[in-house]
């Protein structure tokens, strides 16, 4: 296998766009970021900004392929955008095919952003070697992944993993998807968000910090000094993720899960509720020597994980 393959990685965020150059040890050069703004959301927009990036980054070195993870519901075999909650206006998006025909003459690669980076996990980070596995992303909202068997679990129509959809609570809070008390609403920023204020968390300049990406960090920092109500924020959202994490041990009985996202890195402070709600709700011979563990791949997880089913590829076929 030719060791100098590398591949575009591109992490589509509802706030930015991030995109790099990775090779088969997990490097990443020629990294660059750009704000999605209105023109981007848009299907030609984003196809211009693509085009950009793939020109930039591909001036150093020959690409073999690009990856691109998004969320949504993607079929990956056409690549397909179905649908995606950060851009409404993409409806059965042909992005493989438009990114193709806008001058791009390598194979290119669409996951969903969660299974992009549980399989990045996989490939170059925390989860290697590891054959069945729970894939949790705590960020913005709660994604999911499942890897069964070696092999990323799809399902029939392409939508397996969505464990931020799990209803934990039955009446709970209404979520975006139109059910009620699914677990995104409680164990996200958007969740974390909310117990901020419910228990009224005195916070200094309150108006800044709520909508602000770094609050897990923010909440975290309080937790740590002892602030009674941000341990309480966590120990809710601990008990959330045992709830759906018990279901799904007592359906799957994996060995293996992974938590990654930025709320993630909070995992000390809920992981105690968490594990002690899972084995409540879970039999002792599915729980017993269960791993629970973070991701390592922290802010590079996106680029890094749209990558990997390139890389799977050229290591199953020696060429993408």
């Amino acid at each position: 296998m030719n060791q100098g393959y590398a591949v575009l990685g591109i992490d589509i965020g509802g706030t930015h766009i991030k995109a790099g150059v990775v090779d088969l040890q997990g490097h990443i050069s020629d990294e660059v970021s750009v704000a999605v703004g209105e023109e981007i959301r848009t299907e030609t927009g984003l196809i211009r900004t693509l085009k950009e990036l793939y020109n930039a980054c591909g001036t150093t070195q020959k690409l073999s392929a690009v990856g691109i993870g998004v969320a949504g519901v993607i079929d990956a075999q056409a690549g397909i955008v179905t649908q995606s909650p950060n851009f409404p206006l993409w409806d059965n998006f042909a992005l493989a095919q438009k990114f193709s025909e806008s001058g791009v003459d390598v194979p290119i690669f669409i996951e969903n952003d969660a299974n992009s980076v549980a399989l990045g996990e996989v490939l170059f980070g925390s989860a290697k070697g590891i054959r069945n596995l729970i894939f949790l992303t705590l960020g913005t909202g709660v994604g999911g992944a499942l890897i069964l068997n070696g092999e990323l679990w799809r399902g029939e129509s392409g939508m397996a993993g969505e464990i931020g959809h799990m209803v934990v609570f039955p009446h709970g809070h209404p979520c975006g998807c139109g059910s009620f008390g699914c677990l995104e609403q409680y164990a996200s920023q958007v969740g974390l968000r909310r117990a901020v204020m419910e228990r009224e968390l005195e916070i200094d300049d309150a108006s800044r910090w709520i909508n602000d990406p770094n609050l897990p960090k923010f909440v975290a920092d309080l937790a740590v000094s002892g602030n009674e109500a941000a341990l309480e924020c966590f120990e809710s959202m601990g008990y959330a993720l045992g709830l759906a994490l018990g279901s799904l041990l007592n359906v799957l009985n994996v060995k293996h899960i992974g938590l990654g996202g930025g709320v993630a890195a909070a995992f000390p402070l809920f992981e105690v509720p968490m594990r002690h709600t899972m084995e409540s709700h879970s039999f002792r011979a599915v729980h017993s020597n269960v791993k629970i563990f973070t991701g390592s791949l922290g802010n590079s997880a996106g680029i890094l994980g749209a990558t990997a089913p390139a890389f799977a590829r050229i290591t199953n076929n020696g060429s993408p």
